[in-house]
């Protein structure tokens, strides 16, 4: 006869159903409308972009409308916080191997996962340089002084514009003369300019005035590894340095901090394409 220790527990009387993951989803927009009303204005904007679902939701709710007295005061609110991190909030560096774009083609990476999430034909020769507006257009320039447009939201082939001169266009900009009614442009107190020396400045607009210079700091470093449809992608995370007044970039090693060959600022982020193949996307927080 067996001992009692060794008797099967018994079974439950009905059988166990399995946890499903939750999500986000699953919450429904009476508790999404609580938890918003708690935000200030900017956490709201932030909140209002995450998907399409949230910013249907501000719209029935009139989330914004109910906080927005003035048009004016959430670009004055955003601008003040933007300066405020630039300038001297903390801040971290995410980095990862970039493609190249020899094979002519434009890549697109989720800013969240640094994922290569779409590849886009543009041209039959190396890219040079890109600019992407508003409206979802994307242009390229080439090697050969041609420059493609495509609509970045269609897989269709756009036009080309290929100039007499074969020269390489070496920087594009495209401004349509039109801004989104929420950020009108009026931010002319701070300016970020990266150089050859790596580092990257933050400039009073107005005056010139170096207010802030920043670089890699090689010393305190993380990584992580992410799968992604070529394989496994490598971010490191890396802290940023505030350089004094007095810190002479000639004592500090040139290969810390690799050139800075273009850049694109965002609000409290500045992406840029790096001398050694790597983009960096620099994180301000205030």
């Amino acid at each position: 006869m067996a001992g009692f220790g060794s008797l099967p527990p018994p079974s439950p009387p009905f059988p166990l159903a399995k946890k499903q993951k939750s999500s986000i989803n699953d919450v429904n927009d009476d508790i999404l409308y609580l938890i918003f009303a708690s935000l200030d204005v900017l956490e709201l904007v932030g909140c209002s972009a995450v998907c399409k679902s949230w910013g249907s939701l501000f719209e029935r709710f009139n989330l914004l409308l109910s906080k927005l007295y003035n048009p004016q005061l959430i670009e004055q609110l955003a601008m003040e916080r933007h300066r405020s991190s630039l300038v001297g909030g903390s801040a971290s560096v995410f980095q990862w191997i970039g493609h190249s774009s020899m094979d002519g083609n434009a890549r697109v990476f989720d800013i969240y996962s640094r994922r290569c999430c779409r590849v886009m034909k543009v041209q039959s020769v190396p890219v040079t340089c890109l600019s992407l507006n508003e409206g979802q257009l994307l242009m390229c320039g080439s090697s050969f002084g041609a420059i493609s447009i495509s609509d970045f939201s269609s897989d269709r082939p756009g036009m080309m514009l290929v100039s007499k001169s074969l020269a390489e266009i070496k920087t594009l900009c495209f401004n349509p003369g039109s801004t989104p009614s929420c950020w009108r442009n009026k931010d002319t107190s701070v300016l970020v300019v990266g150089g050859i020396d790596g580092v990257l400045r933050i400039l009073d607009q107005n005056t010139g005035e170096v207010l802030s210079r920043c670089i890699v700091d090689e010393s305190n470093r993380s990584s992580v590894q992410l799968k992604g449809g070529g394989g496994h992608q490598v971010i490191e995370k890396k802290a940023v340095r505030r350089l004094q007044k007095d810190e002479r970039l000639d004592l500090m090693s040139v290969a810390s901090r690799p050139s800075i060959t273009c850049l694109a600022v965002g609000m409290e982020k500045v992406v840029t394409m790096n001398k050694d193949k790597c983009i960096r996307m620099w994180k301000f927080l205030n």
